[in-house]
């Protein structure tokens, strides 16, 4: 019995949300099973959650006004604006579901089962246990096993798939989740996924009134700015920490924005060696300094959890980043630097950390030498560049010498580029310290520099003006398309998914040198 479209997919069609309709179905979903969480979303929580839903026709204007059409707070003055199309009131009569109703099979809502797959060519296993994780990988080669959980590592590392023979799930390891608050940090699970973190986070900052610049204010930026809610919600912290470290030799390397802020803000991380079974809490400097010295090591970790400590409130701590796109693109460069000042304004402890500089998280050392101990004011930036500058530059050339990136297509990104990036990161976390410590501040023409505009905007709005134009009517008319409502239920097939027949031929739009002619036979 057909009980009506989604209210999403009713909405979506009505407020004219559809184009050609290939990434139509992608924003249903999204939204759908947001509402089923979240049923009284605010507009700016629905604006937050397609940060990974990409559509090149419409111009997203109108695929927002209908999903925000859900919004708690949704006024008399929004509902004015919308700009109703012509047929809306004969689209009402289509017969639209009471509630967001997602069919779920009962049987499918039962938790995980283990899975064993075996064939001739590549195995999966899913172990319940941390003990059946260790004696599986203990018994399989670890060039040819490969640790999966939600698997998104596939989009960005395909190549590397076909050699592994075995793939081991574990979701089912009670023993890798959890997130935890004590006096001192947070205990975070290894297979917390992203979007369970950031709503702690997002939760922990709001109850503590924790500052942006605090150090769970600068993970919090950090996982916020990972791919797009749809990774996210699939994606492990662990995951990506492993990513990273198998790429610091071989292969593309992976700049982690949040092992990055972990790096930055001086957290620990849990580890058990395979073979030995021995576990340990370190540092992520110090499993750096491991790995680099020992690259097989990988191969013989089980990341179990990490410890984020607080900090104190005589530091600032600021993660940023630069990519090509703000969701679902890797940096070109991010950093987290932290600052702790006495009540002199001199510096106590200093941490800059970069990635997109070195394969894997980077400290400039020099650099914190310099100014650990100096009292921090805007005088110290010219110098403290020219330190960066050359210390940057040495290390991009270290790695270009060692032949690194030989067999690695360019992105496009110059030494010097990247070398500014950093520069300027370094340059904007001292302005915004002595913003926030400074009793004398900083000038009026520089203060701009250490604003945090990140997350700081407000909602996005348009209005649609234009010329009706009688003649070519419908079109240039606010109608409906009946095609709508089949793009927002997924029904519409695309001629790349049919197989062309056997006396099929193909075509393609070409622009015509005489518009509008009349043909004469």
């Amino acid at each position: 019995m057909h009980e009506g479209i989604n209210p999403v997919a009713h909405r979506l069609a009505i407020n004219n949300g559809t184009q050609c309709g290939y990434c139509t179905v992608g924003f249903v979903m999204n939204m759908s099973a947001f509402l089923a969480e979240n049923p009284s979303p605010t507009k700016k929580e629905i604006e937050s959650i397609f940060d990974g839903n990409i559509c090149r026709c419409t111009g997203y204007r109108s695929i927002l006004t209908g999903m925000k059409t859900f919004a708690s707070d949704w006024s008399a003055e929004d509902e004015a604006q919308r700009m109703k199309c012509l047929t809306e009131e004969k689209c009402h009569q289509v017969l639209v579901h009471e509630s967001i109703n997602i069919p779920f099979p009962r049987a499918a809502r039962m938790a995980l089962p283990p899975i064993s797959i075996l064939n001739s060519t590549q195995k999966w296993l899913s172990p319940e246990t941390l003990d059946e994780l260790k004696d599986i990988l203990r018994k399989n080669p670890p060039d040819t096993t490969r640790i999966v959980f939600g698997n998104t590592s596939f989009g960005v590392y395909a190549e590397e798939f076909p050699k592994f023979k075995l793939f081991v799930d574990i979701k089912l390891i009670p023993e890798l989740y959890g997130i935890s608050k004590s006096e001192k940090g947070i205990e975070v699970g290894a297979s917390t996924t992203y979007s369970e973190l950031l709503t702690y986070l997002d939760l922990l900052i709001k109850k503590e009134k924790l500052v942006p610049t605090s150090r769970i204010g600068a993970i919090q930026y950090m996982v916020h700015r990972t791919a797009g809610m749809i990774v996210r919600n699939a994606a492990s912290i662990a995951g990506n920490t492993m990513l990273e470290l198998k790429h610091i030799q071989s292969g593309p390397p992976f700049p982690s924005d949040l092992f990055t802020a972990l790096f930055g803000t001086d957290s620990d991380i849990r580890i058990l060696k395979v073979k030995s079974g021995k576990e340990s809490l370190i540092k992520i400097s110090a499993l750096i300094q491991q790995v680099l010295k020992a690259p097989e090591m990988v191969h013989d970790l089980i990341i179990l959890g990490y410890f984020i400590p607080f900090g104190n409130a005589n530091e600032v701590t600021l993660s940023q980043k630069v990519a090509l796109r703000e969701v679902n693109s890797h940096s070109i460069v991010n950093n987290c630097t932290r600052i702790e000042l006495d009540q002199n304004l001199k510096v106590k402890e200093v941490s800059i950390v970069y990635a997109g500089i070195a394969p894997v998280a980077w400290k400039a050392s020099s650099s914190e030498q310099w100014l650990k101990g100096k009292t921090l004011d805007l005088d110290l930036l010219p110098k403290l560049t020219v330190i960066l500058r050359r210390e940057v530059q040495k290390e991009l050339n270290q790695w270009e010498n060692h032949g690194r990136y030989e067999s690695i297509p360019s992105e496009g990104f110059t030494d010097e580029y990247k070398t500014n990036l950093a520069i300027s990161f370094l340059y904007k976390a001292v302005i915004r310290t002595l913003l926030e410590k400074s009793t004398q501040g900083v000038p009026t023409d520089l203060s701009s520099a250490g604003k945090i505009n990140w997350g700081n905007w407000g909602l996005s709005n348009g209005i649609q003006s234009y010329q009706i134009q009688d003649f070519k009517k419908p079109i240039s008319q606010p109608y409906i398309k009946l095609m709508a409502f089949h793009q927002a239920m997924g029904q519409v097939h695309y001629t790349h998914e049919i197989s062309l027949p056997p006396v099929g031929k193909n075509a393609a739009f070409i622009q015509s040198k005489n518009p509008l002619a009349t043909i004469i036979l």
